[in-house]
Formats: C-alpha cells, sequence, structure tokens
C-alpha cells in the first residue's frame, strides 16, 4: 500500500485503537458506502426501483460482503471507481465541468489504493477521448481537458516516483502476469486463464477462502444472469454514453 493510504488510515486507527475491529473498519466504510453510491451511478441511466435493486444486490453480495471485512485497499478503490463513473456521466445541467474535475481528482486519488486503480484511469480517459472523437465539441475537449488536470494534481507524488522509480511501477504485475509465460511457449496459458476468470461468475468462484467460499461462483443465479444481460445490451449499445460506462 502506498504512504497516503496508509496515512489515510492512521486517523481511523487512532480514533478505534490497533485492533481487529479498527483494521476491518478500513475497508468496511468503502464497503458500506458502495451501495448507495451504485444507486447514484444507476439513476444516471436507470429509474429509481433498478437501481435500488442494484444497490440491494451489491449489499447482499458475498464477494463484497466477504472482501469488505478483511480490511483490504481494494475496496476503498470499488467505492472510488462507482463514484468516479456516476461523475463522468453527470448531465450537462448538474455543473459537468466541476463534475468532471472532482471526477479526475478521485481517480487520482484511487491510484493510491489497489494497483487496479491505473485500470480505471485508463477506461475514464478512453470514455472521455471516445466522445470528443464522435461529438467534436468544444464542451467534451474542455471536459477532457479538466479530467486530465484534476487527475495529474491529485496523483502527481505518485507519478513522480514512478518516474524517478521506474523499476517499482510494474513490480506486483510482473509477479501475477501470465503474459510473458504465454508469449514465451505457453500460448495456451492466456485463454485458460480468460475461461477461468469468465467461468469465476457463474460456475466456481475462487478457492481461497480469505475472498470466497471455496469454489463458490462469485454471483449468486439471479446476479450471474442480470450481470450477462447487461454485458450483452451494452455491447449492442456500445456507442450510448450509458452503456460506454
Amino acid at each position: 500500500s502506498t504512504n497516503l493510504y496508509l496515512y489515510a488510515c492512521a486517523p481511523l486507527l487512532r480514533l478505534t485503537g490497533y485492533s481487529t475491529a479498527g483494521v476491518k473498519l478500513i475497508s468496511l466504510l468503502p464497503g458500506v458506502a458502495a451501495p448507495p453510491l451504485l444507486f447514484l451511478l444507476a439513476r444516471r441511466v436507470l429509474p429509481a426501483w433498478p437501481a435500488a435493486l442494484a444497490a440491494a444486490l451489491l449489499a447482499v453480495s458475498h464477494w463484497h460482503v466477504t472482501l469488505s471485512r478483511w480490511g483490504l485497499d481494494e475496496v476503498l478503490l470499488t467505492a472510488m471507481a462507482v463514484a468516479a463513473v456516476a461523475l463522468l456521466y453527470d448531465r450537462p445541467e448538474h455543473g459537468k465541468a466541476k463534475a468532471l474535475l472532482l471526477a479526475g481528482v478521485i481517480v487520482g486519488l484511487a491510484q493510491y489504493t489497489y494497483l487496479a486503480a491505473r485500470l480505471l484511469a485508463v477506461a475514464s480517459l478512453a470514455v472521455l477521448v471516445l466522445r470528443l472523437a464522435w461529438l467534436r465539441q468544444r464542451r467534451q475537449l474542455d471536459e477532457l481537458a479538466a479530467f486530465c488536470a484534476a487527475f495529474l494534481v491529485a496523483a502527481m507524488p505518485l507519478l513522480a516516483y514512478w518516474f524517478t522509480h521506474p523499476e517499482v511501477f510494474a513490480v506486483r504485475v510482473g509477479e501475477l502476469s501470465i503474459v510473458g509465460r504465454a508469449l514465451g511457449g505457453e500460448p495456451t496459458l492466456l485463454l485458460h486463464n480468460v475461461r477461468d476468470y469468465a467461468l469465476m461468475f457463474f460456475t466456481r468462484g475462487d478457492l481461497n477462502p480469505r475472498h470466497n467460499v471455496p469454489g463458490q461462483p462469485m454471483l449468486d443465479p439471479l446476479t450471474a444472469l442480470l450481470f450477462a444481460a447487461g454485458i450483452v445490451v451494452a455491447a449492442l449499445q456500445w456507442r450510448r454514453p450509458g452503456p460506454q460506462l
């Protein structure tokens, strides 16, 4: 974990004491915040009742509940990602420039949590670039500039550290990545990995008891069905702002 993330945890641990409960609260609080944030995101594109259903399903998801009780920084990233995407989809009448600035700050600060936040930054930037390419309006250029400026200000200390210490940028990725093995003579390894991750949602989940009931699918049948349907609908309507996000 980065120093900034540890500094953010320190006040909470000072209040609760260096105890098991205090450590769990580090991930419990963002875990509790994620469902209402998801409701706000869903309301950008859905009526109230399906938005509430989405939030409720997340609140009772065994995957989300389990991981949000271990003091892991990934859970904070989840809450920040939902908040950032909601701001990226904010309507112009709600103050788009301010929303994009805040989204940039959130995505920038998210870089201090789990390393998957890098994908959040790439995806957010891609959405804004696609909007600019399709609509070709000055407003989209202003939105892109606002997001990038806020992101750089928030992430600058970490970006500067990565720039001066490039050897640490991909340490964790290098420990986990199978791309090198796949390119080095095991091409089927990548296909097997994609297959296993796809099946993780529906048939056979994580075997690590810290993350999951060993072997249980990460999604229950109802949520899995809705997830698959959502992927199909988003793919068919990929030119619309909602499915893009």
